[in-house]
């Protein structure tokens, strides 16, 4: 799928929003999925300090299509461990595991909706 300039330039400017409610210490639900995925980028390359918030607006982002679903468990599944660190009050195999279930839950769920 290509993304036309115009579209980039909107979805970088909601990642820097995604960034900047998540250091004000509000994740943001139903986020554009490619901008929530593009800010937990930043936010692992730049402020790991934030990066398990955005994360969670990666996990809480607006999937509507099942390639959106698809997408959002690629991107979950390919983090390395240390990306998972601080999500909960358990370690990150349990976080990780506890979330692609659900992830896994929500897409098995949409599917049986269409």
């Amino acid at each position: 799928m290509s993304i036309t300039p115009s579209a980039l330039a909107i979805e970088q400017s909601v990642a820097f929003n995604i960034l900047r409610m998540c250091r004000g210490g509000c994740i943001p639900a139903n986020a554009i999925l490619g901008a929530a995925i593009a800010a937990h980028q930043m936010a692992r390359r730049d402020d790991p300090v934030i990066a398990a918030h955005v994360l969670r607006a990666v996990i809480f982002a607006s999937t509507r299509t099942r390639e959106q679903r698809q997408r959002q468990v690629d991107y979950l599944t390919e983090l390395p461990m240390e990306a998972w660190e601080g999500m909960i009050n358990c370690g990150p195999a349990e976080a990780r595991e506890g979330t692609l279930a659900m992830c896994a839950w929500w897409m098995t769920r949409m599917e049986a909706d269409t």
